[in-house]
């Protein structure tokens, strides 16, 4: 019964900071609403570090569509702040990640195409 005593009050707060710490860390869902939010309301540089973040949990997660939605947003923020560079490799990256994900002949594929030519035409 003593051990029932002290084990209790121990489990409940691996419970409660366990419980805390998940809600304290943001979805993809959320990051990515938050990007695209601040992409369309133009403070492009929290919508990069929003970006930025759900690239690391797309990532880490091994969801490659996500991680693929992630990469092309970044690379739209990229191309308005005028890093050129930077958003080139985050199209092809988006597109091959698709490309391995779909297949060749996938319409989100052709859309992430169209995407980067517009990127190219916008250099």
């Amino acid at each position: 019964m003593q051990t029932i005593k002290v084990l209790l009050p121990t489990l409940l707060l691996i419970v409660l900071n366990t419980t805390l710490a998940q809600a304290a860390t943001p979805s993809w869902k959320e990051l990515n609403t938050k990007a695209t939010s601040d992409y369309r309301q133009q403070p492009f540089i929290t919508a990069e570090d929003y970006a930025k973040d759900a690239i690391a949990i797309a990532r880490k997660s091994g969801n490659q569509e996500e991680l693929a939605t992630s990469l092309n947003n970044l690379a739209l923020i990229s191309t308005h702040l005028q890093w050129f560079p930077e958003a080139e490799a985050l199209n092809k990256e988006s597109i091959a990640v698709r490309q391995s994900t779909f297949g060749i002949d996938d319409p989100k594929v052709a859309v992430d195409w169209q995407r980067f030519g517009a990127h190219l035409f916008f250099k």
